[in-house]
């Protein structure tokens, strides 16, 4: 069935941003997604290519009969009702491509003596409040710290003993001061989850009518303060955003396998990483992604028989246990293996594996690079589409290099699976010392200490993620110098 033969009338959509909502033949709301500009994003849905590409988008097209829209008065109120809507109605199509691990929270404990706003990627039964889940943490993040300027917020969960910088800066309330008033922050806190919801234009307007009222009444250090806000809040509705879904993931698989060659969409693909200290509790992880999409009951950990800071022995090990036969019957045998490490763990890999068809590649972490070994005979190499798609193939001897742009969504996808890869990883590691462990590359990083360190990996999960990590993102963690400091440390 062609999707496009069915395509709606699309005429009445604007060029204007905002949210559209998927209908099918019943009214039912099938998918919520956010668009700089309706009418071109929404018309890309009914595009062949996108259907070549992205099988799923081919799915929900076909069952797409009514497309109805919600403008906003900036990009960013777009994501942030996106986030409202899908929570509210649930749609199957976001419900079913949901990875929980990619999304960003924002959380609010109102019942909490001194309420610390906080970002988080795992919401909890604890009474506090969760705004998410939001799929673009980077803009989340840019608002959160413009919104502070508007409607301070505390991250304390220790009060400090005096006025925190923060408070001087006039970005947090100072629940550490005499002036302190709980009532008050409460209410900001319920207009920065109102904002965050996607209704900031009705705060807008009522703080208006008081900077107005304030003027009149001659209240001008009141009004002046109003007027900050509020430009606080209307310098939020600049922040910009690309049209993106989450069919991202399903995009990357389609286009893996036509340039992989391999012989069926690798719906299952599991990443190895290596994890020690000085060649000490060497452990390895291994993480599952069915359908481009993380699936965390599947994933394991490994104790490093050999305690050799060897990562080629580790890696040769890991592989060999990974494909035994009880594991095989109850974990069943993946698509696709991606080895976090370049030519020395793949081969070491490929020639443990006691399962010679599954193909088996490496992204090397210095260039993000995909390393294949030509006697992999399970992959058919498809130079003509690589040249046609702009990836660089090139030819090392016993192995092929592929290169990537940094937005390919092939290297995303592979990116986001070597992430936590490492991540569950260390995560074992630092586990295993019982959680002692004093240091880190990171600590290297002037201005970065091992208490530092340890916030940064329980942020961003790895070394990886911190060095991938937005200028924004690591501020709101760790304050705008030391995120300088991890940005040149980085790209020296």
């Amino acid at each position: 069935m062609d999707p496009t033969i069915n395509k709606p009338d699309l005429t009445h959509l604007p060029n204007k941003p905002g949210v559209y909502l998927h209908k099918n033949p019943k009214g039912e709301i099938i998918y919520v997604g956010k668009a700089v500009n309706l009418k071109s994003r929404v018309n890309q849905y009914w595009q062949k290519s996108s259907h070549i590409t992205s099988p799923k988008t081919a799915v929900l097209a076909s069952e797409s009969v009514k497309v109805d829209y919600l403008e906003t008065p900036s990009e960013i109120d777009a994501l942030f009702l996106e986030s409202e809507l899908i929570k509210r109605y649930q749609p199957k199509f976001n419900i079913e491509l949901k990875d929980d691990k990619s999304a960003t929270y924002v959380r609010i404990p109102y019942d909490d003596p001194i309420p610390a706003v906080s970002f988080t990627r795992a919401p909890k039964g604890d009474g506090a409040t969760y705004v998410g889940p939001f799929y673009s943490a980077g803009p989340v993040y840019s608002a959160m710290k413009i919104l502070r300027r508007a409607l301070p917020y505390s991250t304390h969960v220790k009060l400090p003993k005096k006025a925190c910088l923060h408070y001087q800066m006039g970005l947090c309330p100072g629940p550490e001061t005499e002036s302190f008033d709980l009532k008050k922050y409460r209410k900001d806190l319920r207009k920065l989850e109102q904002v965050l919801k996607g209704d900031r234009e009705s705060i807008i307007k009522h703080l208006e009518k008081k900077m107005l009222q304030a003027a009149k009444e001659e209240k001008f250090e009141i009004a002046t303060r109003l007027r900050n806000q509020l430009r606080s809040l209307q310098r939020v509705g600049r922040i910009k955003l690309k049209d993106t879904d989450v069919f991202g993931s399903d995009q990357a698989l389609a286009e893996l396998q036509k340039l992989l060659g391999l012989d069926k969409l690798p719906k299952h693909i599991e990443g190895f990483d290596i994890s020690h200290m000085s060649g000490s509790n060497v452990v390895a992880s291994q993480v599952v992604f069915k359908n481009g999409v993380s699936s965390k009951t599947d994933y394991r950990n490994y104790k490093i028989t050999n305690q050799q800071n060897n990562d080629f022995e580790s890696m040769a090990d890991v592989i060999s246990r990974r494909f035994k036969d009880k594991n095989v019957e109850v974990w069943g045998t993946p698509d696709l293996i991606l080895i976090d490490g370049g030519k020395g763990q793949l081969g070491s890999a490929i020639l443990a594996s006691p399962d010679k068809t599954v193909p088996m590649f490496g992204l090397a972490k210095q260039f993000e690079q995909v390393i294949i070994k030509k006697e992999d005979t399970n992959f058919k190499l498809n130079h003509k589409f690589a040249s046609k798609t702009n990836r660089i193939v090139s030819d090392e001897g016993e192995y092929y290099v592929i290169s990537f742009s940094k937005r390919d969504p092939i290297r995303l996808l592979l990116e986001r699976i070597r992430n936590e890869a490492h991540r569950f990883a260390v995560r074992y590691h630092s586990k295993l010392k019982g959680g002692a462990m004093k240091t880190t590359e990171l600590t290297k990083i002037p201005g970065i200490g091992s208490e530092t360190a340890r916030k940064l990996l329980t942020s961003f999960g790895s070394v990886a993620g911190v060095k991938s990590a937005p200028h924004a993102q690591l501020a709101s963690v760790v304050g705008n110098i030391k995120a300088k400091n991890i940005e040149r440390y980085f790209s020296s």
